[in-house]
């Protein structure tokens, strides 16, 4: 054979080969999904379902040489009032436009799946993370989501929570890497939405004990293991006693849980209304024993109202128990009271007709104007705290306290200040027509015997 050729033919040998090793070596690092896989679409979105990152997760954890991804899971904020206002097909065209975004942004470096109504997941195989500046990707990412979109005639605007997720050595499974991602968009929404959080140790110690939390939580509902404290509210002139808060406080084996702990972990879950359903009966219950007038303040929350019947559970446990219904109130927040549905304003006129009465809670942290106050069915406002607390010896209240108290003044409304530390604060709402005072410069929360006993 000519040397020449035989020259060529090793050189076309050795080529070969390289390619055949390269075509390898990239083909191990792609997940391989069959065809039957791609075709397991989400009917709305047209994108694969999550088997298909499942798949590819799968893949790179059996081939730990080809380096790790990321996982991405992305929740819309705002997409639930959407799609209440338009229905299935104004969602559905939501959720097309987001998911047409999602593949262009991602397209040839990533996989997408939706993976549930407006939550999607994005995974970023090893090979394409190496080649992006991750913090500006998934900044990109969130930009390209929450950019306005035309729904019928209107022009709409959500914006996107995403957690990430890198998979690492310790990374056991495909399901486990994505419920990181998802906890660490959890925190994302947690904190005010719109926000990127990348999964750690530490948020993963802190899901764990909610976790725990919220399992221990339902034992201690169903057996009764909740107690009430109540703390009173005093008249503004005379500082007797003319009613008193229930608040809950919950005492394990190792100690008690704060309600700032507790609280917040129900209220992610029906619980909430567990747990405040508990409350009212509880304190109907105790407070019935109670000679006298004094009046019983139990806080409801927008839950409540929407996942109740609350004008029947009130009816059901003052019949039970024989407290007269004008010794009842019930308080809620502003943003509970001004965005309310019909359900919830006939539930509220429900309640007064019963004869019991309807507190604005924490007045002053919302919409706070006098056109909405005036047309609101409620009978007593609670000033919230934060406008009276840098009052002292050494601090004078500010005009905005001045002017808030001047333009209570005009309403015909009873007024509870709360959050009373010290006698200049007292002293200083003595001026205005403030009805009643709460705080700890007069009473802290106590039981029902103590509060009998005062």
């Amino acid at each position: 054979m000519d040397e020449t050729l035989l020259a060529w033919l090793v050189v076309f040998l050795v080529a070969a080969l390289i390619v055949s090793v390269c075509w390898t070596r990239w083909s191990r690092h792609r997940p391989m999904i069959s065809e039957s896989s791609y075709n397991q679409h989400d009917a709305v979105c047209d994108l694969p379902q999550r088997d298909l990152i499942e798949t590819a997760i799968q893949t790179e954890l059996d081939l730990v040489e080809s380096g790790y991804g990321v996982v991405i899971f992305i929740d819309m904020d705002g997409f639930k009032p959407i799609n209440d206002e338009y229905g299935k097909a104004g969602g559905d065209q939501v959720l097309k436009t987001l998911a047409a975004r999602l593949k262009h942004h991602t397209a040839g470096e990533a996989f997408v799946s939706r993976y549930c109504s407006d939550e999607f997941i994005v995974y970023l195989p090893a090979n394409a993370v190496h080649g992006v500046i991750l913090p500006s990707y998934l900044e990109r990412l969130q930009q390209t989501l929450s950019q306005p979109l035309q729904l019928f005639d209107r022009e709409v605007s959500l914006t996107a929570s995403i957690g990430f997720y890198r998979l690492n050595a310790t990374t056991t499974n495909p399901a486990l890497a994505i419920q990181a991602a998802d906890i660490a968009m959890g925190e994302s929404k947690r904190n005010g939405g719109g926000l990127i959080t990348e999964f750690t140790d530490e948020l993963n110690q802190r899901y764990q004990r909610e976790l725990s939390i919220k399992s221990e939580l339902q034992t201690a509902l169903t057996q009764a293991q909740l107690s009430i404290v109540y703390q009173p509210i005093v008249d503004c002139k005379t500082y007797e006693i003319i009613a008193a808060e229930a608040l809950v406080r919950w005492h394990r084996d190792d100690g008690a849980v704060p309600p700032s702990e507790f609280v917040p972990i129900a209220e992610q879950s029906r619980q909430i209304v567990e747990l405040n359903q508990y409350i009212l009966r509880q304190a109907v219950r105790e407070f019935a024993s109670l000679p006298g007038d004094t009046r019983l303040s139990v806080n409801i929350p927008a839950s409540q109202l929407h996942a109740t019947d609350l004008v029947a559970d009130v009816r059901s446990v003052l019949a039970e128990t024989g407290l007269p219904c004008e010794r009842l109130y019930l308080e809620l927040t502003e943003t509970e009271l001004v965005v309310s549905s019909a359900h919830v304003t006939e539930q509220l006129n429900g309640l007064r007709e019963l004869g019991v009465a309807i507190a604005l809670d924490d007045f002053g942290t919302g919409y706070s104007n006098l056109q909405y106050l005036q047309s609101l069915p409620v009978d007593l406002i609670k000033l919230d705290r934060s406008f009276i607390e840098g009052i002292g010896a050494d601090e004078q209240p500010s005009r905005l306290t001045n002017s808030i108290l001047e333009m209570l003044d005009s309403l015909d409304k009873y007024l509870i200040v709360e959050g009373i530390e010290n006698e200049q604060q007292a002293d200083y709402l003595r001026q205005f027509n403030v009805n009643a005072l709460q705080g700890f410069y007069f009473h802290k929360p106590m039981a029902l015997e103590a509060l009998r006993a005062v």
